[in-house]
């Protein structure tokens, strides 16, 4: 999950706490959408330092999920068309 203020993140209960302050499961989908957003790339798309890079591949997670939008193949693991 990268680091956090010079610190290894690893799981999402630990990125939780890191990156917003509170538990695991008191996260709202949007929050647990940004910490499944930057598995691909922490240091790019970490909504703690880099928010505006976070939103933006939310929003692609978004549309994949809504079937608006699909990946190229399996390995287009940043769904390069589903820019908004």
């Amino acid at each position: 999950m990268g680091t956090h203020n010079g610190r290894e993140i690893t799981g999402f209960s630990q990125a939780a706490q890191e990156c917003f302050g509170k538990d695991f499961q008191s996260l709202t989908d949007q929050e647990y959408l940004a910490l499944v957003a930057l598995l691909v790339a922490p240091s790019r798309y970490s909504p703690a330092t880099h928010p505006g890079e976070n939103e933006n591949r939310v929003a692609r997670i978004r549309s994949v999920i809504a079937g608006t939008c699909k990946p190229q193949s399996h390995s287009d693991v940043f769904y390069i068309d589903c820019v908004q």
